[in-house]
C-alpha cells in the first residue's frame, strides 16, 4: 500500500493542498448531492430529454465518484481510488456531454455552455492523482510515510 500511497508532502504544501482539497471535495460533494436529492434519485437523475442516455448504473457510478469523490478528497482517504472515479467521470462529462451535446466552450466569451467547473475538477482530482494529499489527510495518517522536506514527493 505504501507504494500506491508514496511519501506525502508536508509543511506549508500540505496545508496548501488541505485548502484546495477542502474547497474542490466540497463542490463535487454538492455535485453528488444535487445527483442524490434528485426525484429520480442516485441511478435516475439523468433528464431523457438530454438526447444523452445515461444507464442507471453509470448515473450511479457518476453519483458515488462525485459525492463519495468528493468527501474522500476533503478528508484525503483512498485518494488515488477517489481521483480515479472522478478523472472518468470529468472525462465523460466534458467529451459526451458538455461538447457532443452542448457544444460547449471552455469559457464562452459570447455566453452559452461551458465546461469550465468540469475541467476544473477533472484538472485539480489529476494533481492530486500525482501529488497525493498531503500530511494532513487520513492518507497520511493510515498508510504513514511522511517526508520531513516538503519537495520530496516519489
Amino acid at each position: 500500500m505504501k507504494r500506491i500511497f508514496g511519501t506525502q508532502v508536508a509543511g506549508r504544501n500540505a496545508a496548501g493542498l488541505l485548502i484546495m482539497r477542502l474547497f474542490f471535495g466540497l463542490g463535487l460533494t454538492l455535485h453528488g448531492y444535487q445527483k442524490l436529492s434528485s426525484p429520480g434519485g442516485a441511478f435516475g437523475w439523468a433528464d431523457p430529454g438530454l438526447h444523452f442516455e445515461i444507464p442507471p448504473v453509470f448515473q450511479g457510478l457518476a453519483t458515488l465518484a462525485e459525492f463519495g469523490g468528493g468527501i474522500a478528497m476533503m478528508v484525503g482517504l483512498l485518494t488515488p481510488v477517489a481521483m480515479l472515479g472522478i478523472l472518468i467521470t470529468m472525462s465523460v462529462a466534458i467529451i459526451k456531454f458538455h461538447w457532443a451535446v452542448r457544444h460547449a466552450q471552455y469559457v464562452p466569451l459570447r455566453g452559452g455552455f461551458d465546461y469550465e467547473p468540469a475541467a476544473h475538477y477533472f484538472i485539480f482530482a489529476l494533481g492530486l492523482l500525482i501529488s497525493g494529499p498531503g500530511s494532513f489527510s487520513l492518507d497520511a495518517l493510515i498508510f504513514g510515510r511522511r517526508s520531513n522536506d516538503p519537495a520530496v514527493v516519489p
